[in-house]
């Protein structure tokens, strides 16, 4: 929707996702993105929630929904994820889980100094009006042009809630009721009359965050009972047993895990305890024992080498484990933006593009393409006058003038002129074109072509 109401003016980062982010909250490239003229730099939080609250006065954008109809959402997500079925037990761990997310982020997000909540439900409805008031509050105006709305999503009655198959009215409202108690339902009306948060939810969200917060006892009080006497999914039952060895229950600990193991031998979490727990004692015998076992079990090899690395813990387990799949280290971005910057064209196929993400990094990339027997008859050709854009293409953007910098000339943009200039390129050919026949270009591939 910021596109279609901003065009080219706006610039969207997705935090450490994007292959271009320089992966530093106080973004290294903010000065070249104004430098190019954007109006409008949206730093967008990652999934693994690692965007912190800004201490300028940067504006930051909340995004809300209803909390249970989000819920609904995920649960279906996490349960296909996972690959497990629909039960109360899983609900009620799914519930718990989310409400503490839901409280944390609330809680986090507040403290933001200049902060607007966009629900998405007013976006859905009104989509201009939204947006306008949105971009009015971060200052930026904008032309006057269509909006692509969000997808509408109807009210978010009880009756709407009741005919989703997965919905169970006593834990849903217990999940609300928790919500209303911590964080206000995050300012949404509630769908039934409110009463006092009771219940497994409730209480599996207390020992999820007392546990966070080292009150061990509490979570032995609160879940203890409650396993003993009520179905619980094992990441409930690991909860207790780790509670159990931080208080210095050893054998209750260790038997609440060890069952749990038996019961659910793929279940990594209880490794992931016992094995940290042994580590923390010192008990390296004991620690080979807990890792070689787990990784018997399917993905275990795969589960033990990220633990180790995760908690840096060194060991001789590391030379039993199978080599790891290397990972290539350029982006497919990457070689698609070469190729089409350096070359003119877009890579020829899959394998093509494979093939070159397993070059060192983006340098050695654009080094190769400059090298190649393809690129060096086409500047014979361009440097005879044999080489022309195509004439109907469509406008240069600036995400475009920024690739062009980085591929042929090897450096960010450096002021609004230059950015001006090159913008009334007739065409990303035409871009290209200019770029090679420039003297800085020039200059460098007279040293390039010299080591040929």
């Amino acid at each position: 929707m910021l596109r279609s109401a901003l065009g080219d003016l706006v610039r969207v980062c997705e935090y450490r996702v994007d292959p271009d982010c320089c992966g530093h909250l106080g973004c290294r490239r903010a000065s070249e993105f104004d430098r190019a003229g954007y109006q409008l730099f949206v730093h967008r939080a990652a999934a693994d929630g690692s965007l912190e609250v800004p201490k300028t006065g940067d504006l930051t954008v909340v995004q809300l929904r209803e909390p249970t109809r989000r819920a609904l959402t995920l649960y279906r997500a996490d349960l296909a994820e996972r690959g497990r079925a629909h039960s109360p037990e899983a609900l009620q761990s799914f519930l718990a889980s989310e409400a503490l997310r839901t409280v944390d982020f609330q809680r986090k997000w507040e403290a933001a100094p200049r902060r607007f909540v966009l629900r998405t439900e007013a976006l859905a409805a009104a989509p201009r009006d939204t947006l306008d008031e949105l971009l009015s509050e971060a200052g930026v105006r904008r032309e006057a042009g269509g909006i692509v709305p969000v997808p509408a999503l109807g009210e978010d009655t009880l009756g709407a809630f009741e005919a989703d198959a997965d919905f169970l009215r006593p834990l849903h409202a217990e999940f609300m009721n928790l919500l209303a108690e911590e964080v206000d339902y995050l300012g949404y009306p509630l769908w039934q009359d409110r009463k006092p948060a009771s219940g497994p939810v409730t209480t599996i969200y207390r020992a999820r965050r007392a546990l966070a917060d080292g009150r061990f006892d509490e979570v032995i009080a609160g879940l203890g009972a409650f396993v003993a006497v009520n179905g619980a999914e094992p990441e409930v039952r690991a909860i207790l047993g780790q509670a159990l060895l931080e208080a210095g229950r050893e054998v209750e600990g260790r038997r609440a895990l060890d069952g749990l193991i038996k019961a659910s031998p793929d279940n990594f979490e209880a490794y992931g305890i016992l094995a940290r727990h042994a580590h923390r004692l010192g008990l390296a015998i004991e620690l080979r024992g807990i890792l070689r076992e787990a990784m018997s079990r399917p993905g275990g090899p795969e589960w033990t080498r990220a633990f180790l690395g995760k908690n840096r813990i060194e060991s001789d387990l590391s030379r039993e484990l199978p080599p790891a799949a290397h990972k290539p280290l350029v982006g497919r971005s990457a070689v698609v933006g070469g190729f089409s910057w350096i070359l003119g064209r877009k890579p020829e196929s899959d394998a093509v593009i494979e093939g070159h993400r397993h070059l060192h990094d983006d340098d050695e990339l654009r080094t190769t393409l400059l090298r190649s027997q393809e690129f060096r008859e086409f500047h014979e050709r361009f440097e005879a006058g044999m080489e022309h854009a195509p004439e109907e293409a469509s406008p240069v953007t600036r995400d475009d003038l920024l690739q062009a910098l980085r591929w042929l000339l090897n450096r960010p943009l450096r002021s609004r002129a230059e950015a001006d200039d090159l913008l009334s390129s007739p065409s990303p050919a035409a871009l290209r074109l200019r770029l090679i026949g420039e003297a800085e270009f020039a200059s460098a591939w007279r040293h390039m072509a010299d080591d040929f």
